[in-house]
C-alpha cells in the first residue's frame, strides 16, 4: 500500500518534490516483542499490550509498546539509561515513549535498536518528551538496523529546560525521522542527526524547530553520507513565533556524496514572525576534499581507509556527546556499511 508520509507542516512548491514522500509499505503484524534490555538506577514503566497510536510521520498502530520515565525533581541520574532492542527473525516492534523531566533534573537517555540476523526488521520508535525549567537532557536515537529494515523516529518535545538530541540513524534501508520542538522562554533545544546512506537506501528527515518564548535558542546538525543509488530528503525549519524577542537559531547540513549516482534534496527554511532574533542556515554538498585524500593516501593510508577516516573525521564532533561504549558500536558499524 502506498502511503504518504513525513509531511512538512510548512509547503514549498511541489516541483522541488519534497513537502512529503510517498512509500509503498506493507505494514507488518504488531507482536509482543521480548528482546529488551533495560539497564537504569530509576524505576521505569513497561508495557507490552500499549493503547493504540496515530504518529506524526503518519502512520497508525493498533497497540504499542508502552515505555514511561520520570526523571524527577532535582535529580541527577550519574549513569546513562540504557534502553537496547535486538532484532531477529523479522522482528517488529512500535514503541511509545513518554520522558517527563522535572524541574532541576538530570539524565542521560540511550536507546539502541540493533540486528542480529539478516532478516527484515521494522522499527518505529514515537517519544514524546517534556523538559521543565532549569532540567538538562541528553537522549540518543541510535539504530543499527541490517540494510534491509524499516526505521521510523518520531519525536515531540516540549522544551523549558536545555534538551540535547543525537540521532544515529545509519540502520536499514528506510530512515525516515520527524522531530518537532516547541522551546518556551530561556529553553535550550539542539538536535543533532548522522546519517548514512547506501544501494537504494530512502533517507527522509523532516525537523521543526518552533522558537515560542523570550531568549530561547534552537539548533540544527545533520551530518551525511550517501553512496551508490541513495536518495535523501532534508527539511528543516527554525521558527520564531511573535513573542521570541532576543532568540536564536541555527541549522546546518553537510553531505559527502561518495557515488555520482545519489540524489540530496535539502530545504532549509527560516521564518521569522518577530523582531531581534538571530537566525541562520546552511547546506554544504559535495564530493570528499580531494587535497585531503592524497595528503591521507601519501601518509600510507589506501583509498578506502582514508575515505573512511574522512567520513569519522566530519561526525566527531557529534559522537563525542555519546559514552565511548556506543561509539565504538557506532563506528564499527560505519566501518561496515562504508
Amino acid at each position: 500500500m502506498e502511503y504518504i508520509l513525513n509531511e512538512s507542516p510548512i509547503k514549498t512548491t511541489n516541483g522541488f518534490g519534497i513537502n512529503n514522500i510517498k512509500l509503498d509499505l506493507d505494514i507488518p503484524r504488531i507482536d509482543n516483542f521480548n528482546d529488551l534490555e533495560i539497564i537504569s538506577d530509576i524505576n521505569i514503566s513497561t508495557n507490552k499490550n500499549g493503547s493504540k497510536i496515530n504518529t506524526g510521520i503518519g502512520l497508525s498502530y493498533d497497540k504499542a509498546y508502552d515505555i514511561s520515565i520520570v526523571i524527577p525533581k532535582n535529580m541527577i541520574v550519574k549513569d546513562p539509561i540504557y534502553i537496547n532492542y535486538l532484532f531477529s527473525n523479522e522482528d517488529v516492534l512500535v514503541t511509545n515513549i513518554n520522558i517527563i523531566y522535572e524541574n532541576s533534573s538530570r539524565a542521560d537517555i540511550i536507546f539502541k535498536f540493533k540486528s542480529i540476523d539478516d532478516y527484515l526488521h521494522y522499527n518505529h520508535i514515537n517519544i514524546n518528551v517534556k523538559s521543565n525549567k532549569d532540567s538538562k537532557a541528553n537522549i540518543s536515537i541510535i539504530n543499527l538496523l541490517n540494510n534491509s529494515s524499516h526505521s521510523f523516529i518520531d519525536i515531540n518535545g516540549y522544551i523549558n529546560g536545555d534538551v540535547l538530541y543525537n540521532v544515529i540513524d545509519i540502520g536499514g534501508i528506510t530512515k525516515l525521522s520527524r522531530i518537532f520542538n516547541e522551546i518556551n522562554n530561556e529553553g535550550i533545544c539542539n538536535l543533532n542527526n548522522i546519517y548514512i546512506g547506501n544501494g537504494k537506501d530512502i533517507i527522509d528527515t523532516n525537523y521543526y524547530m518552533k522558537n515560542n518564548g523570550l531568549k530561547s535558542i534552537s539548533n540544527i546538525t545533520t551530518k551525511g553520507v550517501l553512496n551508490d543509488n541513495a536518495i535523501k530528503h532534508f527539511k528543516g525549519i527554525i521558527d520564531f513565533i511573535s513573542g521570541s524577542k532576543q532568540s536564536k537559531g541555527s541549522e546546518i547540513e553537510d553531505v559527502i556524496l561518495l557515488s555520482d549516482t545519489c540524489k540530496s534534496k535539502s530545504l532549509p527554511m527560516l521564518l521569522c514572525g518577530e523582531e531581534d532574533v538571530e537566525g541562520s542556515h546552511g547546506v554544504s554538498t559535495g564530493k570528499i576534499d580531494k587535497d585531503k585524500l592524497f595528503y591521507l593516501m601519501s601518509r600510507g593510508l589506501d583509498k578506502k581507509e582514508a575515505i573512511n577516516l574522512i567520513i569519522k573525521a566530519s561526525f566527531n564532533n557529534i559522537l563525542v556527546n555519546l559514552p565511548s561504549k556506543i561509539q565504538e558500536d557506532i563506528l564499527s558499524y560505519i566501518n561496515e556499511v562504508i
